[in-house]
């Protein structure tokens, strides 16, 4: 199929996602059960707004003002509209009819309330964080930016951020007791929670729901850090859904449990280059690194057969992506042999008496990310390449990483939902590059794409840069999969991971 056919296959695969019935009651069927069980990958559950990991928004219990899609469609959620009144300002009316689970009214005061709360504990410097929010009317805000800012709903949207409505004034005074915070009723969601432990929450469906109610009328989420054992659990009955299953779980489906793909796979397996050492501060070897790698092959031998194969940067099927990663080892030797990296025999190449070794790194237990580093190493080894794995604790914080390491694995949400998060922190001049893998000019793209009016020509921008200077690629999507049991068995997986979240479909304007 080619990109064109993908591009316009789209639509119908996000339309899909109003099966998400389990949510949208007035559509939904019977699912034949009153309750549904999810297992988490959560270590732990705390209702407070800042005590879990993912936004409560993708367990039906919290909800944002603003429902991303991977495409960087921004759908109003609690958000009635918003408008764009001048470079500046952003008006922002909600719904009518919103409550709180405790019974109380969500005004405009409590959700700006909630919105500058959390971006100061999360210490942003985002649109919300910076900009002056104003409320205007009972059920209105603005938000004026000191820069013309297109991002603003990105921002609002963001999972990164978690700018989930609650109420402050109730968290606050309930502290972190948790039966203090069930009491409280903080949240908005379709599901109120009823009880919460560490290892488990019960919500039962909030008859108050500013929408359609859910088909079932109680929920169940597990704390299970374990994929093997969450999967365990709905092969045992004692779940319905286990979250993000390891992608061996594929050879289940069919025999009493079904694999769940999601339509688009954004979550990307990033190979971040280190440019503060040898070989990678070569432009040269890192370009040969990249074009090196048979993109397609190495999900045919590593993650299962469920990991997808990448082109580029982002998900073919997004409208903005570019194919810039092509698999050309005839350039990557030539390249090599000009840069002066010369070979005798089968060994690593050499270049003044020092190999051509790489230092890859991945998160220790990681199985997919290890079986990708190993096809990698098998990949480039006829090239010269002499690629040593490394397990780390923390893939995601290089101050316990060993020194002189050349490229790590990480798992990044690549799509157009709130595009400068991840750019700038690893290929910007954000926290997580710990490699330098930036220039000039790709920092100053990416910094634009707030004051773009047309981002996806600038993303496509930032796309070619990353590819010309050899800053880093994607070795493999991988999506937010499921996997069900026979009491739902056809609970859809959403590539934003917002499980129980109204269907796209129902938020459409």
């Amino acid at each position: 199929m080619g990109r064109a056919a993908l591009r316009a296959l789209l639509p119908v695969l996000l339309l899909a996602l109003s099966a998400v019935q389990a949510c949208t009651g007035g559509d939904a069927p019977d699912q034949g059960t009153d309750s549904l069980r999810i297992a988490t990958p959560e270590p732990r559950f705390d209702l407070g707004p800042r005590g879990l990991i993912y936004s409560w928004a993708s367990y039906g219990v919290g909800e944002q003002l603003i429902k991303p899609s991977p495409d960087g469609a921004m759908r109003p959620w609690l958000l009635e509209r918003y408008d764009r009144e001048s470079p500046l300002v952003w008006r922002m009316r909600l719904r009518e009819g919103l409550k709180f689970h405790s019974g109380r009214a969500v005004d405009a005061e409590a959700v700006v309330a909630a919105l500058r709360r959390t971006a100061e504990e999360s210490g942003s410097r985002d649109a919300i964080a910076t900009g002056t929010l104003t409320v205007t009317d009972p059920l209105e805000f603005t938000i004026t930016t000191d820069e013309p800012d297109s991002l603003v709903p990105h921002d609002l949207g963001a999972l990164y951020r978690h700018y989930v409505v609650y109420d402050v004034a109730a968290a606050d005074a309930a502290g972190e007791d948790q039966g203090a915070l069930v009491r409280a009723g903080l949240y908005t969601g379709p599901f109120e929670p009823v009880e919460a432990r560490e290892r488990e929450v019960v919500a039962t469906r909030f008859e108050e729901y500013w929408g359609d109610r859910p088909a079932q009328r109680e929920l169940r989420l597990a704390a299970i850090t374990d994929p093997t054992a969450r999967v365990s659990a709905v092969r045992n009955g004692e779940v319905d859904v286990a979250v993000n299953p390891p992608t061996t779980a594929a050879a289940l489906d069919g025999t009493g449990v079904t694999y769940r793909r999601a339509p688009i796979a954004n979550r990307g397996v990033f190979a971040q280059l280190n440019l503060t050492a040898a070989p990678f501060d070569d432009p040269a070897v890192r370009r040969a690194f990249l074009a090196g790698v048979d993109y397609a092959r190495l999900t045919e031998t590593a993650g299962g057969g469920v990991l997808r194969p990448a082109s580029g940067l982002y998900p073919a099927e997004l409208p903005f992506s570019r194919e810039t990663q092509v698999p050309r080892p005839d350039r990557a030797e030539l390249a090599l042999g000009e840069a002066g990296w010369t070979r005798a025999g089968d060994g690593p190449r050499t270049r003044g008496g020092v190999p051509l070794e790489v230092s890859l790194l991945y998160q220790s237990g990681e199985s997919d990310h290890e079986s990708l580093g190993l096809a990698v190493r098998d990949q480039l080894a006829p090239l010269g390449f002499d690629v040593e794995l490394t397990a780390v604790d923390d893939v995601y914080d290089s101050a316990g990483w060993p020194a002189g390491w050349s490229v790590a694995l990480v798992t990044l949400q690549l799509d157009g939902s709130n595009p400068t998060e991840v750019l700038n922190a690893y290929l910007g001049d954000g926290w997580a590059n710990a490699g330098k893998a930036t220039s000039p000019r790709l920092a100053e793209l990416i910094a634009g794409l707030r004051a773009a009016e047309r981002q996806d020509e600038v993303l496509g921008q930032v796309q070619d840069e990353v590819a010309a200077g050899g800053y880093g690629g994607v070795l493999a999507f991988q999506g937010a999969d499921l996997v069900v049991g026979p009491r739902h068995p056809d609970f859809p997986a959403d590539p934003m991971a917002l499980l129980l979240a109204p269907s796209d479909e129902w938020l459409d304007p």
